[in-house]
């Protein structure tokens, strides 16, 4: 329960943006899609092919973590109230045994007037609310880095956390797309290295 909690707590945290004003041509957000354990994001650039023990969130979890209704998850409407939303959440997978999780989400930085925002300063912003929640989770973080999940150039940022005694790693792996801001979090409590999760990306 500690590590559902966790998870729900960073992902919200990613969400609260410092704006700075700017504007940059709307690009459409599309919902990726889920056949057997592959998700697939053209959106994104990213192919996943998930660990066979591992299970991929339904649209009504997903959505609660939104707090909206099961329906926006249909690609029709997902379309639709992409650009009403200020944070949408395409994929959502775990490890039910040791509590590993990576969520797929979209920033929509017009939301907050940030559309000018540069990765590097969404990562100091970033870092700057994490470090806010000190009495909820304490970080250390690591050197922001280049990788290459599929065909797209991310940056990936990592931080060293624990909350309410347990203990977890993060890496979160940034890229902008249009007015859009494409966050991966991966968050990590058994120590696999981040480069066996990107092994899972094509």
């Amino acid at each position: 329960m500690k590590r559902v909690l966790l998870f729900i707590l960073t992902i919200c945290m990613l969400g609260t943006m410092v704006g700075c004003a700017g504007g940059e041509k709307e690009k459409k957000v599309t919902r990726g899609t889920i056949e057997g354990e592959i998700y697939t994001s053209e959106f994104a650039g990213v192919t996943f092919t998930k660990p066979e023990n591992w299970v991929y969130s339904t649209d009504e979890e997903i959505a609660q973590v939104m707090n909206v209704g099961a329906e926006i998850m249909d690609r029709t409407e997902f379309e639709k109230k992409a650009m009403e939303l200020t944070t949408i959440y395409d994929m959502m997978v775990k490890d039910p045994m040791w509590g590993n999780n990576i969520s797929i989400s979209f920033e929509n930085l017009q939301m907050n007037q940030a559309s000018n925002i540069t990765v590097d300063q969404y990562i100091n912003t970033v870092q700057t609310i994490m470090v806010e929640q000190a009495s909820v989770m304490n970080y250390e973080f690591g050197e922001t880095v280049p990788v290459k999940l599929g065909e797209q150039e991310y940056s990936r940022m990592s931080a060293i956390g624990s909350y309410s005694g347990v203990s977890f790693e993060q890496y979160i792996y940034l890229r902008k797309e249009g007015v859009y801001m494409i966050v991966i979090t991966v968050s990590v409590f058994d120590g696999t290295a981040a480069g066996d999760f990107e092994a899972m990306f094509q």
